[in-house]
């Protein structure tokens, strides 16, 4: 089969996509900033009202000295 003048080949971008092997494979971090805020899309938080926790995920200054 000869292709066309111009024409690219088929790449497949699900191909290029390999998901952790095991759980050993996961970004693990103490720091917030590590992360992706969730957009309800994602495996790991499909049952989860993400619309409804927004707030949570917001950084906002706090007041250190009322936390306890």
């Amino acid at each position: 089969m000869t292709q066309r003048p111009g024409a690219k080949a088929h790449t497949d971008s699900g191909a290029a996509f390999v998901p952790d092997q095991s759980r050993a494979e996961r970004l693990t971090s103490y720091d917030v900033a590590d992360f992706p805020v969730p957009g309800g899309r994602e495996e790991d938080w499909r049952f989860t009202p993400v619309d409804r926790l927004a707030g949570l995920f917001q950084v906002e200054p706090t007041d250190e000295s009322r936390l306890t």
